[in-house]
């Protein structure tokens, strides 16, 4: 992952991968999540910084 990457928004459940993130309720969100290992990767950078956007396009895992 590298600055200005997007995470891609992925099912609970299905959160072991490095650029994804979640939601508490599909049908009624409040709280996201990134997964854990994208995380870890966050943590790891020590500028690090997370932008959100609402109303854009959600980007789906592809698997």
């Amino acid at each position: 992952m590298k600055a200005g990457d997007p995470l891609c928004r992925v099912r609970r459940g299905h959160t072991n991968v490095s650029d994804g993130w979640h939601d508490d309720d599909e049908q009624n969100p409040t709280d996201i999540f990134v997964c854990p290992q994208t995380c870890a990767e966050i943590q790891g950078v020590h500028d690090a910084e997370i932008h959100i956007e609402f109303g854009c396009e959600t980007i789906i895992a592809q698997w």
